[in-house]
């Protein structure tokens, strides 16, 4: 496994004390909970299994996975725990901590949910490895660290969190890690288009751009990131207007801002995405 690839973000780090009826709602997280349950026990509901985890245990939730948490009755918990992601990119500084199942969930929290590397590969999310006590050793200080935040705790944190995934790696995944998208040149068709969507943009242009034959491309670019390259491209423009009209642009510059050829040609494109004509939507969305 390249190593070099690895890159941690910890998105919050804390201690937690649950108490009795406390619970955790059935719900999907968009990365990546290390949890040890430092005191207590609770039931654990994960991908519709139900296990009783109890004081020692160590606890990996994956992206995209249904769970839920109840307290037992009587007894209090307390559940150190970090969320992270593998690979840090441009959003995972603006992705929150999720709440909700995935049926309650926006496309663009659903676009959120990072690929799981590991969930197949585990028969239980309750960790069954031999150096468990140091990994919870290394987490408890980095929530510390996390929590406190003293000068480069972002680099602290970073660190001991590269040196929790070398204890927990052998012991999840069967098959080196891809490297992540943004190193890939499906990546860099992503991040082209993330800068060159106003204008016109095929996958004739793309193909040659990126030296890849455009039907390997399509291929390849759905399979990595759900959706195809035009889609792709149309999801980014729309909510490029979005933005746009609700900052308090003209149905006719947005128009003209995103490379349409005609205010009827964007307001067209505009209603099939939406249902609505970008002049209502402004009235509706702004109105919130």
């Amino acid at each position: 496994m390249n190593m070099n690839a690895l890159s941690p973000y910890i998105r919050v780090a804390m201690r937690s004390e649950m108490r009795s009826p406390f619970c955790i709602r059935d719900r999907v997280i968009f990365d990546y909970e290390l949890i040890f349950l430092q005191s207590g026990a609770w039931r654990l509901t994960y991908e519709g299994k139900e296990t009783v985890c109890k004081a020692g245990d160590l606890l990996l939730l994956c992206p995209g996975r249904r769970h839920r948490i109840d307290c037992l009755p009587g007894i209090p918990v307390s559940q150190p725990h970090i969320h992270f992601d593998l690979f840090y990119d441009e959003n995972s500084e603006k992705i929150p901590v999720s709440f909700k199942p995935l049926e309650d969930m926006s496309q663009e929290e659903r676009s959120w949910i990072r690929k799981d590397y590991f969930g197949d590969s585990l028969s239980s999310p309750v960790l069954k490895i031999a150096n468990a006590g140091e990994i919870a050793e290394i987490l408890l200080e980095t929530v510390d660290v996390f929590t406190q935040k003293p000068p480069l705790y972002q680099l602290t944190c970073k660190a001991n969190m590269l040196k929790l995934l070398s204890m927990l790696l052998p012991a999840l995944s069967k098959e080196p890690l891809p490297r992540p998208a943004s190193e890939s040149r499906l990546g860099m068709v992503k991040a082209y288009i993330d800068q060159n969507y106003a204008g016109g943009l095929s996958l004739t242009l793309l193909g040659r751009q990126f030296m890849m034959d455009k039907f390997t491309l399509t291929k390849r670019f759905a399979k990595e990131f759900g959706v195809s390259v035009m889609a792709y491209w149309h999801n980014v423009r729309l909510q490029k207007a979005q933005e746009r009209l609700l900052s308090g642009a003209s149905v006719s510059e947005t128009a003209a801002e995103l490379g349409f050829s005609s205010v009827y040609t964007f307001s067209r494109f505009f209603k099939n995405k939406t249902g609505l004509s970008p002049s209502a939507y402004v009235k509706t969305a702004g109105g919130k």
